[in-house]
């Protein structure tokens, strides 16, 4: 009877560690954005957090191309407004002016983040970008990532930073776009050095908090909504330290 007991006890023990620790570190591209998540999000955070920000992409692009960016983002913004998420607060875009002749997007993503993330966040940021770098422009995910960004010489993407506490899930968006009509060659997007001369680029910045209660239930339409199919061609791991959506 005592050996059965403990038997019980241990299994319902690992039960709750393993549930506890199915999460990790991780980041995936969805669509156009790139998101960024800490250990701290659980994995129906991140599911939750990918499709809303899939869905609100898919329907923006619906109605204006991401080249409209004030109309585009307008879109945008009112899609997540109705499916639960909450903006805490919000900065319009102002131009980002390089100090140097050439800029990349990736430099301009982690000169607009200084000071605005955590190091856990940047060591994230940082493996995103060495995955990317690593795949190449060639490689469909990327490929598709850059078509998704990409609309009439207008880059146009989102970097999520997606954390979780006390039950709390906040996104924190970097918005970044950048107009040239210079051509990036075999290049991956991201690390092409742009002539600051050809270059205009805008940056914005958007925090959002998930209403969990009222997401639960509507969690299911969107899924609906979005389906297999274009889940599976939009949101692509790019690692995750624990587990996969």
């Amino acid at each position: 009877m005592h050996s059965l007991f403990y038997i019980f006890i241990l299994v319902v023990v690992n039960f709750h560690s393993s549930t506890a620790q199915n999460q990790g570190k991780a980041s995936y591209i969805d669509a156009g954005q790139l998101h960024v998540i800490d250990g701290s999000v659980t994995d129906q955070s991140k599911q939750d957090t990918s499709y809303s920000l899939l869905l609100a992409q898919l329907a923006a692009d619906n109605k204006e191309p991401r080249s409209s960016i004030a109309n585009w983002y307008r879109n945008y913004d009112d899609v997540l407004s109705n499916i639960a998420w909450i903006t805490s607060s919000s900065e319009g875009f102002q131009p980002f002016n390089p100090s140097t002749d050439t800029v990349s997007l990736k430099s301009v993503i982690q000169t607009s983040l200084n000071g605005r993330i955590t190091p856990d966040l940047q060591d994230i940021l940082n493996r995103a970008f060495d995955k990317i770098e690593q795949l190449g422009s060639t490689n469909p995910i990327i490929n598709q990532f850059t078509s998704e960004v990409h609309s009439n010489n207008v880059y146009n993407m989102q970097i999520q930073l997606v954390n979780e506490n006390n039950g709390n899930l906040v996104v924190f968006q970097l918005y970044v776009t950048l107009t040239t009509s210079e051509s990036i060659g075999s290049d991956v997007f991201l690390f092409h050095q742009y002539a600051k001369s050809a270059a205009s680029i805008q940056v914005a910045y958007h925090t959002i908090e998930l209403n969990k209660s009222v997401y639960a239930r509507i969690r299911q339409s969107i899924i609906d909504k979005l389906g297999p199919e274009r889940i599976a061609k939009y949101i692509q791991v790019l690692f995750d330290d624990v587990s996969m959506l």
